[in-house]
């Protein structure tokens, strides 16, 4: 229901006392206009309050955005472990921790099937991360890949499992267990045929001349996928992180 308040004086409004002047014409009085002065110093308050809750929240966004990745690795950042150049398109230049040796380890196995699939120079490759005396293993698979022309096959290591056997600083054993696939011509036609093979290579690295470099290398196939080869006895813990190039 609609109240009349014809009869509310400005003072009871206010809960004032404050004088008011009599109707002499049968009007009331107008008051004095307000200065405003308490109405603005209300909105710069609301207004610098609103902002600083604006601020506020844009730096814990930050700091959780930021934060949210170092949870993720323990809480330290990570940084990458190599390469730090690709010369002629083979990558080179590791860190002298673990990460670095399994990093050098892997893409050495990758440049290798680019020189072999004639995409590569394999003396680059030698330059770049073979050690100044490999061993006789390592120089026949270095030596099948010399002189090779582009036929159009294709084939890549792709990493599994890379454990670091051991390290010291002068010296590392690599051992990475990987799919090897790829795409071959499989007649005078043309005709391409995909390959795929599960096998693990055992590499010895040496450090020389402030860099990861490949000593000795040995192959073998399997194991497949499913089969169980940890023994109680190897405490040696896989890598986890990314080990690959890509370079046409």
């Amino acid at each position: 229901m609609a109240k009349n308040f014809s009869s509310v004086t400005p003072q009871s409004l206010s809960g004032k006392n404050t004088p008011t002047t009599a109707p002499t014409n049968g009007k009331v009085a107008s008051e004095p206009a307000s200065t405003g002065r308490g109405s603005g110093r209300r909105k710069q308050l609301v207004y610098g309050l609103g902002a600083v809750i604006l601020v506020a929240l844009v730096v814990l966004m930050v700091g959780l955005l930021t934060r949210g990745g170092d949870d993720e690795q323990g809480g330290t950042p990570q940084a990458p472990h190599g390469p730090s150049q690709i010369v002629d398109g083979v990558p080179s230049g590791y860190t002298r921790d673990k990460g670095g040796a399994a990093t050098a380890a892997v893409n050495f196995l990758q440049a290798d099937d680019k020189a072999m699939a004639g995409q590569l120079d394999i003396a680059n490759v030698e330059k770049a991360l073979v050690a100044e005396n490999p061993s006789p293993k390592l120089v026949s698979i270095l030596d099948s890949a010399r002189d090779r022309q582009v036929t159009g096959d294709t084939f890549t290591t792709l990493p599994a499992t890379v454990t670091v056997r051991s390290l010291s600083a002068d010296a590392a054993d690599v051992s990475v267990w990987a799919l090897g696939s790829g795409s071959l011509n499989s007649n005078a036609a043309g005709d391409k045929a995909s390959v795929a093979t599960w096998g693990t290579a055992d590499l010895h690295l040496v450090w020389a001349d402030r860099d990861w470099k490949v000593q000795d290398y040995a192959f073998r196939v399997g194991p497949q996928p499913g089969q169980e080869t940890t023994s109680a006895s190897d405490s040696s813990q896989v890598e986890s992180g990314y080990y690959s190039f890509f370079v046409n």
